[in-house]
């Protein structure tokens, strides 16, 4: 069986797109939640996540 599938840019992978969009008229402004803002939260939540159980509450001897 033939599968085929169309490639337009490799480049196409790198796309930014808006998830989530919040529009502030009396602030003057919006805020948009865009992929690329979706995947650097996530990375900072499991750094952060590692490092407070890395820390074992800066005791220098681990516990029982």
């Amino acid at each position: 069986m033939l599968h085929t599938f169309f490639v337009s840019s490799p480049l196409d992978q790198f796309e930014v797109t808006k998830l989530i969009s919040l529009d502030a008229p009396l602030l003057g402004s919006n805020l948009t939640l865009t992929n690329l803002g979706l995947y650097s939260i996530l990375v900072v939540i499991v750094f952060l996540g590692l490092h407070f159980l890395s820390v074992n509450s800066q005791r220098v001897v681990p516990s029982r």
